[in-house]
């Protein structure tokens, strides 16, 4: 849609200019984030529901083949739906009362939601089914969660923050169990700036990957082709 606009509009636009047109239409269309700005959630470019992540962490994660795995999630919402479709099972805790009555019809079989709980109830709940191999802090108390996280994730695990250039203590607790931090910088669906999702691994990590990478963005168009 965008590059038809573009032909008719702008029929002689030079190389640099092009170029930036070509980089707008991936994050615009292909990545879709003008899908998630207009339906106001998370989305991609289909209105299949994503962790409310950088593009960047979801490119990389878009590696992994997580169909055996178990995830764990602080904080519902779109995200828990994604896990859903793509790992063997996801339970996700909520503070919020209205937020759990909204995610809760919407969840498949393979996906359970505790809560409303709040404080310690909430930081714990990852300890109930334990270990996980995926274990995500993007809710509230997120330096105490992280805490957790690193205690009920397999050493073989996974865990990712979102907000990490925001929750530095949180950071610092994973780092300080010895793992290392990634960090995926960059846009995301519906907001109109840049943050940062780290993922923290340690040396035995193990989950597969897919054998066809970096799906989400079509690496196949012809830079300046209008």
């Amino acid at each position: 849609m965008i590059r038809k606009l573009l032909r008719r509009a702008l029929p002689r636009l030079h190389l640099p200019l092009a170029g930036a047109v070509s980089a707008s239409e991936i994050l615009l269309s292909k990545l879709g984030y003008w899908r998630s700005v207009k339906d106001g959630k998370p989305v991609g470019r289909s209105g299949e529901p994503l962790p409310w992540f950088t593009y960047p962490a979801l490119a990389w994660l878009d590696m992994l083949d997580l169909s055996k795995a178990r995830v764990f999630e602080y904080g519902s919402g779109w995200g828990t739906l994604h896990w859903a479709q793509r790992a063997a099972e996801v339970t996700a805790v909520e503070e919020k009362p209205e937020w759990a009555a909204k995610i809760r019809p919407l969840l498949p079989g393979n996906a359970q939601l505790i809560g409303p709980v709040s404080g310690q109830d909430y930081i714990e709940a990852a300890r109930t089914g334990a270990p996980w191999d995926v274990v995500i802090v993007d809710g509230i108390l997120r330096r105490e969660c992280a805490e957790v996280a690193a205690q009920v994730v397999r050493p073989a695990g996974l865990i990712l923050l979102d907000n990490a250039d925001w929750f530095v203590e949180a950071a610092a607790v994973l780092r300080g169990q010895g793992l290392t931090q990634v960090d995926f910088q960059g846009f995301g669906p519906c907001n109109a700036y840049t943050w940062t999702t780290s993922a923290f691994i340690g040396k035995h990590l193990d989950l597969p990957r897919l054998s066809q990478p970096w799906s989400r963005i079509d690496r196949g168009a012809i830079p300046y082709q209008l």
